[in-house]
C-alpha cells in the first residue's frame, strides 16, 4: 500500500532473538505499538528517515519448590487464587501460572510469569494486598523455596 512502511521488530524473550520484518499498513502497526512491549525501529519510505521507538516492560518470573506440606488440592487452590489476581491488580500486563509439566528432572514444581509496563507497576504488584495474602495465607504454608527475577523486556 502507498501509505505503508517496513517495520523490523526485535524481541528478546527467553534467551532468543527473532527478528521480523514485514509490511505493514499505520492502522496495523498502531494496533501492534499499543498491544506488545517491544523495541520497535520503524523505516519509513524515506530512506533517511527513521524513527525509534523504544517501550520497556518488566518480566517476573518465579519458581517454586513446594514442601511436604503441599497437596494437589492446596496447589489448585494457590493457582486458582493466583489466576484471580489480575483481575484485582490492573497493573498485570500479562499473567500465567501453573505446575511445572514435569517434562525434564531438576525443575521446580511450580511458576508465576508475569508481565508489567514499568518497574513501578511491578513494585505496586509485589506491594498490592491482595497478592501479599496469596503468599502468606496459601503458598508460604507449603513453600521449600523460591526463586525469582525480574528482566526488562
Amino acid at each position: 500500500p502507498p501509505h505503508g512502511f517496513l517495520l523490523h521488530l526485535v524481541i528478546v524473550e527467553s534467551q532468543h532473538l527473532l527478528l521480523a520484518k514485514q509490511r505493514l499498513t499505520r492502522t496495523r502497526t498502531r494496533s501492534l505499538l499499543l498491544s506488545s512491549p517491544l523495541r520497535l525501529a520503524i523505516h519509513h519510505p524515506t530512506p533517511r528517515k527513521e524513527e525509534t521507538l523504544l517501550v520497556m516492560g518488566v518480566k517476573h518470573v518465579v519458581c517454586l519448590k513446594w514442601s511436604e506440606a503441599a497437596t494437589k488440592e492446596k496447589i489448585e487452590a494457590v493457582t486458582a487464587a493466583l489466576n484471580q489476581l489480575p483481575s484485582k491488580i490492573p497493573e498485570i500486563k500479562a499473567y500465567n501460572v501453573g505446575p511445572d509439566l514435569q517434562i525434564a528432572e531438576g525443575n521446580s514444581d511450580f511458576a508465576i510469569v508475569a508481565e508489567f509496563e514499568n518497574e513501578e507497576s511491578f513494585k505496586t504488584y509485589a506491594e498490592h494486598p491482595e497478592h501479599k495474602k496469596v503468599i502468606i495465607e496459601l503458598i508460604k504454608p507449603m513453600l521449600q523455596q523460591r526463586v525469582a527475577v525480574q528482566l526488562q523486556v
